[in-house]
């Protein structure tokens, strides 16, 4: 008898710990086969009389069970994985990314919404309801589907353009990032950095077989050189490599160089708007959001640079006394968060990775149990036999008078626990 795929079988929460690679493309395909089926019965059955439930609903319920396979996926990728599992991911996302795109088109699903709009019923929704279908007919439209045949055609090749060159944008950053190495033999050369920092870049360097440390441009490795390296040439050197990655000023700009990549990205985008009847990307970038106009966006940006220039003018001399005193004349880029780093410590007598000593987890998380209880009424009871995607998540099920509204998971960052080296950190929250 065949196994079972876990992603097509009913689950409270996901069962993450059955979820392989062989699952990922059956699932979607058989996803989309059962949404494409429930969509035609849907348009036939509201032809002549559409209604919210059977019609706004039905569609939304389909929308949201790919979105929660897609959800999965996103948790799952978030840990390491092997190829065969990153080829599947990747198709997954190109199916659910093309069936996206065909619901979008849909021009049948359209006019039924437009039909609802249209209808007397919906002259008594309330303002939700009104505010939801306005954002659903503004979905179809910015697909394209009040344009004619041949522009329709136009924006789907500018569309495929887009999706393309911005994952190939994102592909040669990570790539040029991750080709980056810098092997260390000198420990004076990493004089500063804390001993959790220092430990996971020997272990970094042993595990490519190399004696010393190994610097790479993770976020967090970078972060750490900035802050508390107190070689200049190092932060420098680290700076430069960071944020010329995946241009031509890098060294392996011949491989990696984004800017025809960016040059074609930014030209699609700026049709595309124009298509749509924007004066450009800005615009359209803006629909769904707050602000109403690009000048609105930009006074905002610039009133908020105002209020804080002068903030920003007297830390700046704070840091330019302070590195004088220690023999550098002029800050440069790579030295802000260095000497920021060493004005905190004087000042407070702690670093910031002092500090988080005093705050273990298990504290943060009884306290955060608290406010939440004091603040709004919902108590967060940690589910200790949920199955979760990695061992570092822990799972809390919020309730209000001891009805369950629902679960929300908080991601550690695993690195720190596993090193056994300091207290992990709460990253990041997901509901």
């Amino acid at each position: 008898m065949p196994e079972r795929n876990p992603l097509l079988l009913p689950y409270d929460l996901p069962p993450f710990s059955a979820i392989r690679a062989e699952h990922l493309v059956p699932a979607i395909e058989q996803i989309i086969a059962d949404s494409r089926n429930t969509t035609a019965t849907i348009i036939a059955s509201q032809s002549l009389f559409p209604t919210w439930d059977d019609l706004v609903q039905a569609v939304e319920e389909l929308e949201a069970r790919l979105d929660g396979f897609l959800k999965i996926i996103e948790l799952l990728d978030s840990v390491p994985q092997g190829p065969t599992w990153k080829l599947a991911s990747h198709r997954s996302y190109e199916l659910a990314r093309q069936y996206c795109a065909e619901l979008a088109a849909n021009n049948d699903l359209y006019q039924l919404h437009r039909q609802l709009a249209d209808s007397p019923p919906a002259a008594l929704f309330n303002q939700q309801r009104h505010s939801a279908l306005h954002k659903i007919l503004r979905k179809y439209q910015l697909a394209g589907l009040d344009l004619s045949p041949e522009n329709q055609r136009r924006l789907k090749t500018l569309n495929l353009q887009i999706e393309e060159f911005s994952q190939e944008f994102l592909r040669r950053v990570k790539d040029s990032g991750d080709a980056w190495r810098k092997h260390i033999q000198d420990k004076a050369m990493l004089s500063g950095l804390p001993g959790a920092t220092l430990a996971r870049m020997e272990a970094a360097a042993r595990d490519a077989g190399l004696d010393g440390w190994l610097l790479t441009l993770s976020e967090q490795s970078f972060q750490e050189v900035m802050s508390y390296a107190d070689h200049r040439a190092l932060r420098q050197e680290m700076m430069v490599a960071y944020y010329s990655r995946a241009v031509s000023t890098g060294r392996d700009d011949i491989a990696t160089d984004n800017e025809p990549v960016l040059t074609v990205l930014l030209d699609s985008r700026h049709q595309k708007a124009q298509l749509l009847g924007y004066d450009n990307f800005a615009e359209l970038a803006l629909v769904e959001q707050m602000a109403q106009t690009t000048d609105e966006v930009t006074a905002f940006l610039y009133q908020q640079i105002d209020r804080a220039r002068t903030t920003f003018a007297h830390e700046a001399q704070q840091l330019q006394r302070y590195a004088a005193q220690r023999g550098i004349d002029a800050l440069e880029p790579w030295d802000y968060n260095y000497y920021a780093e060493k004005i905190r410590q004087d000042v407070a007598g702690v670093s910031q990775d002092a500090v988080r000593k005093y705050f273990p987890l298990e504290t943060v998380l009884q306290r955060l149990c608290a406010f939440t209880k004091t603040l709004f009424g919902v108590e967060l009871i940690e589910q200790t036999t949920v199955d979760t995607w990695h061992p570092d998540v822990r799972v809390f099920e919020l309730r209000e008078y001891a009805e369950p509204l629902g679960i929300c998971s908080l991601t550690l960052i695993a690195a720190w626990r596993a090193a056994r080296l300091a207290p992990p950190q709460v990253c990041a929250i997901t509901g």
